[in-house]
C-alpha cells in the first residue's frame, strides 16, 4: 500500500500540466498564443507544394498545390488536417502518423508512395492587407501500387536483359494508383470546386506514362456520382469514343440456354479504350453500359418519365435486348458468387431485378449529366463555372473498406 507521502507527489504530478514531453507536439494553447502565432501568418505565406495548377470561380481563385509526404511541411500539414477525415469520411484513417508506433508523428516508411493534392482559394483580404489570402478548401491523397504488367508477344525477356541494381526510386516504376482520401470542407460543397479538383488529378495521371491505372479506394454515393459525370464527360470527348455503339447485326438465339454473343459491343475498342483512358476496369465497363444505353431508341430507353412512349419497332425491340443482354454479363460476373447458389429460374428473376434497378440507377446519371454539360458549357464559355449540386453532394471521397470501383 502507497504512503500517504507517495498519494501527495503523485497528485502533484498529476496537477503538473506544463511538463510535457519535448517529442509530443503540443494539442492545445492559450487564446492569447494561438492570436499571436496567426498574426505571424503573413501575406508572403504560401501553402507548401508546388503550384498544380489554378482555375477562377465565382467567389475568386483556387489553387491546386501537389507534393509528396516525404516533405516535411506537406507531413505537417496532412498530420494537422486530417482529423477531418473521421469527422468526413465513414470509416477513415490517418496516412501521416501511425498511433501504434514509438514516435506515431514519425514520417512514415511509405510517404514515398503518397502524393499529396491540396486545393485553396486565394482571395485578398480587403481591410487587411498583410493577412495571408489563402484559404484551406479541402485535400486528396494518392497512393501507388506497383504495376505488374503482363508479358506481351515476345513472351520472352531478352538473353542480355539483368535485375536493376542498387538503390531506385519507386516513382521511377510503373504504378496503379489509389485515390485514397478526398475532403472538401462543407462551406465549398454543391460548388463544382470537388469535380475540379479530380478532374486536375484525373489529368495529371493520364498524363503520366509511368501511371497505367487510376483507381478510387470505396467511393460513396455523392462522391461516385461526381465521378461518373466527369469521367464519362471526359470520355465523350476522346474520337474513339464515338465508335462505341450496340452491335444491332448480331442476331440473338431463340434458345435462352444457349451462350451469350460475346460482341455485342467490340471488345477489342473497349480494351484499347479502357487502356488509353487509364480507367478501372468496373467503372469503365460501368460507363460504357451507361453511354451505349443513351443511345438506344426514346421508344425503350429506360426512364423516369411518366409519359406514354411510342410502340417500339422490331429494330428498336432488338436494340433493346441486345444492350439488356451485354449489361447482365457484367451485373450476373458482379453477383455470381451469390446468383450461383440459387435456383436457375429464381436466378433469373434476380438477374432481371437487378438490371432494372441499373436502368433506373444510369437513368438518373444521364438525366444528371445533361444538366452537369448544360452547366459545364455555359462556364466554359465564361471561364467560370457555375453550380452543379448533383455532381458534388457531400464531396467526401471513400469508407473503410478497400473495393476498386
Amino acid at each position: 500500500m502507497a504512503e500517504e507521502g507517495e498519494w501527495s507527489a503523485n497528485a502533484n504530478d498529476a496537477l503538473n500540466i506544463g511538463l510535457v514531453r519535448p517529442t509530443e507536439p503540443l494539442a492545445f494553447s492559450s487564446v492569447k498564443d494561438f492570436e499571436a502565432s496567426v498574426q505571424k501568418t503573413t501575406k508572403e505565406w504560401k501553402p507548401p507544394g508546388e503550384l498544380h495548377t489554378s482555375f477562377e470561380t465565382q467567389d475568386g481563385t483556387y489553387e491546386i498545390r501537389k507534393g509528396s509526404l516525404t516533405d516535411p511541411a506537406i507531413h505537417q500539414l496532412i498530420t494537422r488536417v486530417e482529423i477531418f477525415v473521421p469527422l468526413f469520411i465513414e470509416g477513415g484513417s490517418y496516412i501521416a502518423r501511425d498511433p501504434e508506433a514509438a514516435d506515431p508523428w514519425k514520417v512514415p516508411e511509405d510517404a514515398a508512395r503518397w502524393t499529396v493534392f491540396l486545393l485553396y482559394r486565394k482571395q485578398p483580404v480587403a481591410d487587411d492587407a498583410a493577412q495571408s489570402p489563402y484559404t484551406f478548401v479541402g485535400y486528396s491523397t494518392i497512393y501507388r501500387f506497383f504495376y505488374f504488367q503482363a508479358p506481351s508477344p515476345p513472351a520472352s525477356p531478352a538473353a542480355d536483359w539483368e535485375l536493376p541494381k542498387g538503390d531506385f526510386e519507386i516513382t521511377d516504376l510503373p504504378c496503379r494508383t489509389r485515390l485514397s482520401q478526398f475532403v472538401i470542407l462543407p462551406p465549398f460543397q454543391g460548388k463544382g470546386i470537388g469535380a475540379r479538383l479530380y478532374k486536375s488529378i484525373f489529368e495529371h495521371y493520364l498524363a503520366n506514362p509511368l501511371a497505367m491505372e487510376l483507381t478510387v479506394e470505396d467511393p460513396n454515393e455523392a462522391f461516385d456520382d461526381m465521378r461518373d459525370l466527369s469521367d464519362l464527360t471526359y470520355l465523350r470527348t476522346v474520337p474513339e469514343f464515338a465508335q462505341v455503339r450496340v452491335n444491332t447485326d448480331i442476331n440473338v438465339p431463340d434458345d435462352s440456354s444457349k451462350a451469350v454473343p460475346r460482341d455485342i459491343v467490340d471488345s477489342d475498342l473497349l480494351d484499347k479504350l479502357r487502356r488509353k483512358t487509364k480507367i478501372a476496369p468496373r467503372q469503365f465497363a460501368r460507363l460504357i453500359e451507361m453511354h451505349t444505353m443513351s443511345q438506344l431508341p426514346a421508344s425503350v430507353q429506360p426512364s423516369f418519365g411518366v409519359d406514354k412512349k411510342a410502340k417500339p419497332t422490331r429494330a428498336e425491340a432488338h436494340q433493346y435486348r441486345l444492350w439488356r443482354m451485354f449489361a447482365k454479363q457484367r451485373v450476373y460476373r458482379q453477383n455470381k458468387d451469390i446468383l450461383g447458389q440459387i435456383d436457375l429460374p429464381e436466378r433469373r428473376e434476380k438477374l432481371n431485378e437487378a438490371l432494372g434497378s441499373v436502368e433506373l440507377e444510369y437513368a438518373r446519371l444521364l438525366a444528371a449529366h445533361e444538366r452537369w454539360e448544360k452547366h459545364y458549357g455555359q462556364s466554359s464559355s465564361s471561364g467560370k463555372r457555375k453550380s452543379v449540386d448533383e455532381a458534388e453532394g457531400q464531396g467526401l471521397s471513400k469508407k473503410a473498406r478497400v473495393e476498386d470501383a
